[in-house]
This record gives structure tokens, sequence and C-alpha cells, in this order.
């Protein structure tokens, strides 16, 4: 801008203030908003030159990043103990290397040939190029080469002359029978990296999620660096992919932002800023019993009778023990009649449990949960209507996937098993599909 308001201004400037003037104004045009924008940020405790990835967070997704880097860290010790493991046993398997000679002595052979005095041996390497000839007076010579394929021919060869050569004959010299110990370590160091590649790909997944939660993101070959942040970002955390492991800083307030979660803040002072930690589901479920047409213990099992209804849960977000997050569910259904009319069952149950939910990314979290408590069939029958209470177990699986903050759907299965009176173990196979809702 600066050069064409000097180059093509109609007036000329001839003044030294003047072009000063043109440039401080293009600078300001051009140059300084940017660096209004960026801010100065340090990725502490990393520091240094590096691949930087800087994600930058809104305030609301606090409590989720800090869980995410937490699981993140947590494999820090272990990979780094794996690559010191598997750098020491490369260093055995490289003193294993430098014991065994790099060359073999190998043995030729061939049929004596009448009238010979001796012969001629021609040694080939694996393109068939010359790289030897040898004589000896028995029909078998001993060579000494590298690992590897070659070739040999032999002419048969008297006082006078040395006669025709046979075709090449291919042999191999190997570098023998590794020792129990090499084997050992070869064993190990695969077992190794096998867990390092394992390790490598929990962390990019949860790096993955992180970036799949981030308001934007910016590169830096340096620790400091001065970036453009997102107007909506309130926090960030960095991670130097040059480093193996990746190393990762930690989750730090931006200048000037206030957090509604505090660094500092309690489980109930979270819930208080960002909500409550309970959130409950609806749904539909559909079924197969295998289970007593009435309530006499003698009468014969009624074996797939399907089933309809509707189940409600309510989940406390927050872990006891670290894996534990408790949930309460109940479900109801309802069961047509297969030989009259009348033969009907209603089934219900109220289950107190617990849940884990792993996060697999891209809005999809995974539930598996454990429940126990009590339900009740009540049967209706021409001959005698009545209710059973009975205690039941039920492990279940669940795919949840995300709309918003506070809006998910969900499908899953279960399997739930009723231990009649009589010795029986009754089950029952829901599968089911709602919605949940965060308070």
């Amino acid at each position: 801008l600066a050069y064409c308001y000097l180059r093509f201004r109609p007036v000329r400037i001839s003044s030294f203030k003047g072009t000063l003037a043109a440039v401080i104004a293009a600078f300001f045009l051009v140059g300084y908003p940017p660096l209004l924008r960026a801010e100065k940020l340090n990725a502490a405790p990393l520091s240094g030159p590096g691949d930087y990835e800087f994600l930058f967070f809104s305030a609301d997704k606090k409590p989720e990043i800090d869980g995410l880097t937490a699981r993140f860290r947590e494999l820090d010790p272990e990979l780094q103990n794996l690559h010191n493991d598997l750098k020491k046993t490369e260093e055995q398997l490289a003193a294993f290397s430098a014991k065994t000679p790099g060359k073999r002595t190998q043995r030729l052979d061939w049929s004596p040939i009448e009238g010979a005095t001796g012969y001629s041996v021609k040694l080939f390497d694996a393109k068939k190029n010359l790289i030897d000839t040898r004589s000896t007076e028995e029909n078998s010579l001993a060579v000494e080469l590298d690992q590897g394929e070659y070739y040999f021919q032999v002419a048969a060869a008297t006082k006078f002359k040395t006669g025709t050569y046979s075709r090449m004959t291919s042999f191999r010299v190997s570098r023998g029978k590794p020792s129990a110990e090499q084997v050992a370590a070869t064993e190990r160091a695969e077992n190794l990296r096998e867990k390092i590649r394992i390790q490598r790909s929990i962390r990019g997944e949860y790096l993955k999620t992180l970036r799949s939660l981030a308001a934007g993101d910016a590169s830096a070959g340096a620790a400091e660096a001065d970036l453009t942040v997102p107007a909506s970002a309130a926090f960030y955390l960095a991670v130097n992919k040059k480093s193996e492991p990746y190393a990762m800083s930690q989750v730090t307030v931006l200048p000037g932002r206030n957090l509604k979660i505090s660094e500092t803040a309690t489980t109930a002072e979270r819930s208080t800023a960002s909500g409550s930690n309970f959130f409950w589901g609806a749904g539909l479920v559909a079924g197969i019993q295998d289970s007593s047409t009435s309530i006499n213990a003698q009468s014969a099992n009624d074996f797939f009778r399907t089933s309809l209804g509707v189940e409600g849960f309510l989940r406390y977000n927050q872990p006891f023990l670290r894996f534990f997050y408790p949930q309460v569910k109940l479900q109801a259904a309802y069961s047509a009649g297969k030989t009259n009319a009348f033969d009907a069952m209603l089934y219900a149950n109220l289950y107190p449990g617990v849940y884990y939910p792993i996060t697999l990314g891209k809005g999809f979290t995974l539930f598996v949960s454990l429940s126990t408590g009590a339900n009740v069939f009540i049967l209706l029958s021409s001959a005698a209507s009545g209710s059973v209470l009975q205690w039941g177990v039920m492990p279940g699986v669940e795919m949840q996937y995300s709309l918003n903050e506070k809006l998910a759907i969900y499908m899953g299965g279960a399997i739930n098993f009723t231990y009649d009176t009589s010795g029986t173990i009754l089950k029952f196979i829901p599968i089911n599909l709602g919605v949940t809702r965060r308070f």
C-alpha cells in the first residue's frame, strides 16, 4: 500500500516526512490489526523449540478437558518406561549382533571327476558377478563369506589344462542359529513395540477428542509464541508433537479471561458453575422374556415371550472410587397373552447400580453398567392373577451420541437375570432406545 501510494499518487511527495507518514500509515492499516488480535502464550512447563500445537477451549469445556488431560498424563510414566525397556533390549540385541562374526565358513562339495588332478572353482555373488577363483586338489572347498546368496562353478584341472566349467550352482551362507538369549531378547523387543503402539493409539484417541472439543488451534515452533486466539476461548493447552512421547503443557487460563470453573474448584462448586451433575434419560424398551405363564412355580415355562415397554434412569456424572458412577434405572414392560385373551403379564424393576463412561470421540460415548434390585411380575391369567416380587441383576451396554452440550440420544442392550424362588434363573433381554438430557 505504501509503494502504491508513493508510486501512483498524482501529487509527488518530495519530503522525507511525507514518505515516513505513508509507511507508518501502511503499517497501521496492514500490519497492526493482526498484532492486536495476537496474544503472547507460554506452553509451561514445556520450554524450548519444538512442534507445538496450541488448543483453545471455551470456559464450559473445563471439566471435560481436565478429565481428558488427566487420562492422557496417566499414560506418560508407563509409556516412558516402555521406551526405556525397549532401548535396553535393543542395546542387548546390538551386542549379540556384534558378537556374531561377520563371515561364516561354508563347505562346497561336488562329485569327483575321473582323471582330474585338481579342480578350479569360480565363486559368484547373488547378481552372478565373479568374485573369486579358487584351486583345490579335493572335490570339496571351504569358503569364508558374508551372509547371503552365492553361486559356484567347478572345472576339472590337470597338469596341462583346465576343463569346461559346470553350470552355476547356488548356495547360501547363513549367520547360524541365534542363541536362546538372543531369541528371548528379540521376542521381548517385539512385545514392547506392540505395547508402545497400543499406548500411542490410546493417547492419539484422547488427543483426537481434545481437538474435537477445541474452539480453535494454532501451531508454533517454540513454547513461547504470539498466536491469534479465538474470541470465545477462555483457556488453552499445548502439545509438543516433536517429543516422544508427546509432552503436554498444563491447562492455562488466557490473560483477561474469567473461567466459570476455577482451577481449585471443588466438585460442588463445579456443579454450581456449569449446572447440575445429574442427567436423566427416557426411552422405549423391546425385549424377549423367558418367564412362567403363571405364578405357580410348577407351571411350564413359556419361552420367547415378547415384551414392549418404557424405561427411565437418573445418573450422576461424578465418580466414586474413581471408576464407579452411580445410577438408578426403572423399566416397565407388557407381554401380551399367548394362549387366551387374559394370559398376559406386566413386568417392572427398579435397579440402583453403577456405570462407567468411555469417550470414543466425535460425540460418541460408550456406557457400561451393572445394576441390581427388586422387580415384580404381575400375571393376568384366566385361572388366577397375582404378583411375584423377585431379585435381579442386569449388566448392560449403551452407545450415546451427543447432539449438543445437554441433549444426547442413546441405543443399547442388556440381559436381566431374575432369581426365582424355585431356584430357576429367568432371563429378560431388553433393547432400549431413547434420549438423555442434563439438568
